[in-house]
């Protein structure tokens, strides 16, 4: 593994080489800090699972009994966690996987008293974690508690070798969580099951699939990225390599069409269709997935989860894809949301989530695309609304008359300029609580590739803030699509996108100095006539850019 902050341990279980993951974290109330971990290293010789392999169900389902040993070195006064804290624990942790796997898979702990183990924190810290475990597990046995006994056993120690808040083996039994948090441990006993971790896909210039890096620990809605446990479920790739999602539950697409999934975080959708599975000749596969438990999360309500299931490093751990690079939010909008479509043009793949399905248990319905459409025309779109001038939760009504010449069929993606956005219809209503302006934007998509997209301002309230406007071209000719913004996060964000013919307009500006960022993925876009930062009260326009290929 690439870094200096990874450390790798290898130990012997039996006749099998294992590595185990040291995991440096802290835990923030109810979200951890993203993790350090170690992976098995290819050049040892170990073979790699295929990433699209399942691990042998006799290994993740069933009950499984579980030794839980708590010890503390020869110097340490107080024991790791006390044993009714331990007991909480771990029924939560059971209660996680019982979630995640539909009851498939469920834990039977067994606590120790607090052995007292014969070395002290500093030979432990030298020595490393083998003699850890080691003295745990003869200190068991000589109490009666032979870990052969057991399917997985957990050694909850404090101090000793640093770096990491917990450890465990890949695939095999064995693991050691300092922290206390249940979130570790169903993060390590992840690894023991056989997973590596939720990653994520980091790109530059607001590219979706483009160059970048690898984020280790980066799918922030995953407790096998940070260790969060709770309602943050394992992803959908990661449930079918265990055998918690059937075979059947996942639909490979190798043709165009409409698709309903279910969340696959609800017990209720557990005999329904819960992802899909797009193959990519040559490189890893897309797996598109829907959650309902993170309800904080409105882009995860109403969205497509999207993931590759082959990182850079670990070769079963997963991917998440950004479809909203250089967002405010960062990543908790990475959701193909309901209207926006996910494109690969040169594997030729097409991802739309086009609607909530009208079902029992919560389900979308995504349109897939498959093959050459590189002869496809994109659609054009204009709006309109029926006032540009409101108060403060009044609603306007918004149009959009869109065609496209080939005469495919139209989605539709609505943003309001306050974080929200609207269901897939050509009309919509919005209303909003705070006074200012908001650039309200519509995109529309052929769902093949091509998409169009207009916008307008409007006036909520008295209004004390200022624009920014300016045109980006490309070879003498306007450029849709540049991404133009303050580069800050959250509310603080100001941008905008430009409209077919390259203008745009930043409402909502204060007064003050503002250094402006464009971006579009392919281009190098350049200040025409001003630089940073730019002095705003009151509105300034002709911000223009001069658009060059990448």
């Amino acid at each position: 593994m690439k870094g200096s902050r990874t450390s790798r341990t290898a130990i012997v279980l039996g006749s099998a080489l294992l590595f185990l993951c040291a995991e440096g974290l802290s835990v923030r109330a109810a979200r951890a800090e993203p993790l350090l971990c170690g992976v098995d290293d290819p050049s040892l010789g170990i073979e790699q699972p295929n990433l699209d392999d399942e691990v042998s169900p006799s290994w993740t389902l069933g009950r499984k009994r579980v030794l839980y040993i708590r010890v503390r070195f020869a110097d340490q006064p107080n024991e790791p966690e006390a044993k009714r804290d331990a007991k909480r624990k771990m029924a939560e942790v059971d209660r996680f996987f019982r979630a995640n796997s539909n009851d498939a898979l469920s834990l039977k702990t067994k606590i120790t008293r607090t052995y007292v183990l014969p070395k002290t924190n500093a030979e432990y810290t030298v020595q490393g974690l083998t003699p850890i475990r080691d003295d745990a597990l003869a200190a068991a046995l000589a109490d009666g508690k032979d870990y052969r006994d057991y399917d997985f056993d957990v050694v909850q120690f404090a101090d000793g070798p640093t770096g990491f808040s917990g450890t465990a083996t890949i695939g095999g039994r064995g693991c050691w969580p300092k922290h206390t948090s249940a979130g570790i441990a169903i993060h390590e006993l992840g690894h023991n099951l056989g997973l590596h971790h939720a990653n994520a896909w980091v790109t530059e210039n607001e590219s979706v699939i483009g160059p970048g890096f690898h984020l280790e620990y980066g799918d922030d809605s995953d407790t096998m990225g940070p260790a969060i446990g709770s309602i943050f479920h394992f992803n959908a790739h990661h449930k079918a390599a265990l055998s918690w999602i059937a075979p059947e539950h996942v639909q490979t697409v190798t043709a165009s069409g409409g698709y309903r999934i279910f969340a696959h975080d609800l017990r209720e959708s557990a005999a329904e269709l819960r992802a899909l599975k797009i193959p990519r000749d040559g490189s890893p596969n897309y797996w598109v997935e829907f959650r309902q438990l993170l309800t904080g999360n409105r882009w995860l309500l109403n969205g497509a989860g999207l993931r590759r299931a082959s990182p850079v490093i670990n070769p079963t751990g997963t991917q998440l894809l950004d479809t909203t690079p250089g967002s405010p939010k960062g990543r908790p909008d990475a959701a193909i949301t309901i209207g926006s479509t996910f494109s690969d043009e040169e594997a030729g793949i097409y991802v739309t989530p086009v609607a909530r399905g009208d079902t029992l248990s919560p389900s979308l319905d995504v349109v897939v695309n498959v093959g050459d459409h590189s002869a496809n025309q994109a659609p054009s779109v204009t709006i309109e609304a029926d006032t540009l001038v409101t108060e403060i939760q009044s609603d306007v009504t918004f149009s959009a008359a869109a065609s496209d010449p080939d005469g495919d069929e139209l989605a539709y993606h609505w943003e309001f300029g306050d974080g929200s956005f609207g269901a897939n219809s050509a009309t919509v209503s919005a209303s909003w609580y705070q006074e200012n302006e908001y650039v309200v934007r519509c995109s529309v998509t052929d769902m093949k590739g091509g998409t169009a997209s207009d916008s307008l301002v409007v006036s909520v309230g008295p209004v004390t803030t200022f624009r920014i406007s300016g045109l980006v071209t490309f070879d003498g000719v306007g450029l849709a699509g540049v991404h133009v913004h303050n580069g800050l996060l959250g509310s603080a964000n100001r941008g905008a996108y430009t409209d077919p013919d390259g203008a745009y307009t930043i409402a909502g500006v204060e007064t003050g100095a503002h250094t402006l960022i464009a971006a579009k993925y392919g281009y190098v876009l350049e200040p025409v006539g001003f630089t940073n930062p730019i002095v705003v009260g009151p509105s300034v326009e002709d911000i223009d850019y001069l658009a060059a290929s990448d």
